[in-house]
């Protein structure tokens, strides 16, 4: 890997602060995996279309001295959803699916029931963007001692299955509500439609083409795979029992791999968005994945302004998967602890500084630090049109006020806190971690902590 961009990234890991002026202490790898408690970590980063450097540290388990290496399984979690749309955008492409059929016609060994009199019509396209009113939000894993459920008497909820039935108990099409049930149906379906198992079909579709060498769906986890495997560690990093909990959810959760296999997917996909040589898609498909539907999802991936993105939480594991589509930028960071994700987050801090994302100034704070550069100057009579009273989305009102020559905002109960501009319609507090962004006429985007709350002047 290039030697001195992996440095800078390993050595410059942002720490959160609560406020600007505290500034962002950077600090290393080694240290942060420390502070978390995280024993071993899987890196791989995109740039320019290509896999530029991927890396393994710490160890597979606590204790021990076994290293993780590029090659090392980790439980991808929820982002096995991503691989699963992957799938079935394929056999899309084959002509054997529709994503708008309602899915009954596919299915033989189950049905998605009815409620009543009525029999809902769902369809792949809801199922994979979480709009087909599904239940069953995620999984819990069984310890490797346990009896484990198979894929019917999941989707049922019979014992010994440890979640409710899959069932659609609100309008299809209509909102985002995130479904791992939904996607137990999706493999159900692709099981039925092809007459083959799962995992042997994914690595048909998905992994063979793409040289995905190290990524399996088997669950339980083979034992010719143990070796590879990191072992799962609970908060306060002791090693869970048996090493590693078994997800039979495959398609939702369920994938073993590195991340420099899921970093071939993204890669692949965003080759074909761009309308390059691609293994798995056409461009067409690539398009279709990287759609809104209701919520805002697309097919199997969760979108973001210009990035499209998936986190992965099972138990003892961590995951985050980013990806730019129309750039070829990204990254995929796997963890083997419960409190990984402040890790992942800081190390996609330090990855996007270091090869210099695009941003949102509202959406990525606190991701990038504020610039340390004073005030820019905004015409006086701009900043007095921003005045009025704002709303969010979520009903949560505030004044815009100008005085002096700044610009404050005046929130219900609070003394006014004034703003700092760092464009002609982009603000920040030095006080909060607080950006206001003017986007239009009459909307504007609130961040607060790096969360946007949308809305409109009143």
């Amino acid at each position: 890997m290039p030697e001195s961009i992996s440095h800078r990234v390993l050595e410059n890991l942002l720490e959160p602060k609560m406020v600007r002026r505290t500034g962002f202490r950077s600090a290393s790898l080694e240290e942060r995996m420390k502070v978390h408690r995280v024993p071993g970590v899987g890196v791989a980063v995109i740039n320019n279309y290509e896999i530029a450097w991927s890396a393994g540290f710490g160890v597979r388990e606590a204790g021990t001295s076994s290293p993780v290496t590029t090659d090392t399984l980790f439980q991808a979690c929820s982002i096995s959803k991503v691989a699963t749309a992957a799938g079935v955008l394929r056999l899309v492409q084959e002509g054997l699916l529709d994503l708008d059929e309602d899915v009954n016609r596919y299915l033989r060994s189950w049905k998605v029931p009815p409620n009543g009199a009525w029999q809902p019509r769902i369809t792949l396209r809801q199922l994979l963007s979480h709009s087909a009113g599904t239940t069953v939000h995620g999984f819990f894993g069984y310890r490797r001692s346990d009896q484990i459920p198979n894929r019917l008497q999941i989707l049922e909820g019979q014992w010994p299955c440890s979640t409710w039935p899959v069932r659609v108990d609100i309008l299809p099409g209509v909102r985002y509500r995130y479904s791992g049930g939904g996607i137990t149906v999706v493999e159900q379906l692709m099981a039925d439609v092809t007459q083959q198992p799962f995992p042997e079909l994914m690595e048909e579709l998905v992994f063979r083409p793409l040289g995905m060498a190290h990524s399996t769906f088997a669950q339980p986890l083979p034992e010719r795979w143990w070796d590879m495997a990191a072992s799962a560690h609970t908060p306060g990093g002791g090693v869970l029992e048996g090493r590693w909990n078994v997800y039979p959810e495959t398609a939702a959760g369920g994938l073993w791999t590195t991340p420099s296999d899921l970093a071939r997917l993204v890669v692949d996909l965003q080759r074909a968005r761009a309308g390059r040589p691609s293994k798995l898609f056409t461009r067409e498909t690539a398009l279709e994945a990287l759609k809104p539907n209701p919520g805002g999802c697309g097919l199997g991936f969760h979108l973001d302004g210009a990035r499209f993105n998936h986190g992965g939480d099972n138990v003892g594991f961590k995951a985050v998967l980013v990806g730019y589509q129309d750039e070829g930028l990204g990254a995929v960071i796997m963890t083997n602890a419960d409190e990984g994700w402040h890790l992942n987050n800081e190390l996609i801090r330090a990855i996007a500084v270091e090869y210099q994302w695009p941003l949102d100034p509202v959406r990525d704070f606190p991701f990038y630090p504020t610039p340390e550069s004073g005030a820019v100057p905004v015409p006086l009579a701009l900043l007095a049109s921003y005045a009025g009273e704002y709303e969010t989305e979520e009903g949560y009102r505030f004044r815009v006020r100008t005085e002096g020559e700044g610009l404050w905002i005046e929130a219900p109960g609070q003394p006014l806190l004034r703003l700092t501009a760092l464009g002609e319609s982009s603000f920040y507090s030095q006080e909060l971690n607080l950006r206001l962004n003017i986007t239009g006429e009459d909307s504007f985007a609130l961040g607060l902590d790096g969360q946007p709350f949308e809305g409109k002047r009143r």
